[in-house]
């Protein structure tokens, strides 16, 4: 039968391995923690900077509708204008010449 020693160093001698393993193992959970941090990390800066590239597309979508209004209007504008100066020249042209001609007829 082995000694008391001798047990204990049979036992130190199989433990050892798994220590190591054990070891191995937990450099690289702490590993992976890091870079599972460092990943967060980025991806919280990544989800900032889409919600400001978020925010600056509605402000400029706004913008953009804002500037169609107004481009509409100014269309209306002008066809109101170009109809006004239709009017116009028709009166004109209707109108008795102050020379004592007849207007001419097309």
């Amino acid at each position: 039968m082995a000694s008391k020693e001798e047990m204990r160093e049979i036992l130190r001698d199989a433990i050892r391995p798994l220590e190591l393993k054990a070891d191995d193992l937990k450099s690289s959970v702490e590993h992976l923690n890091k870079k599972y941090d460092d990943i967060l990390s980025q991806m919280g800066k990544i989800n900032q900077m889409v919600q400001s590239h978020g925010s600056s597309i509605r402000k400029l979508e706004k913008e953009l509708n804002e500037e169609k209004q107004r481009s509409n209007e100014a269309l209306e504008k002008a066809e109101e204008l170009a109809e006004y100066l239709r009017r116009d020249c028709l009166k004109i042209y209707q109108a008795s010449p102050l020379t004592g001609t007849t207007p001419k007829k097309t």
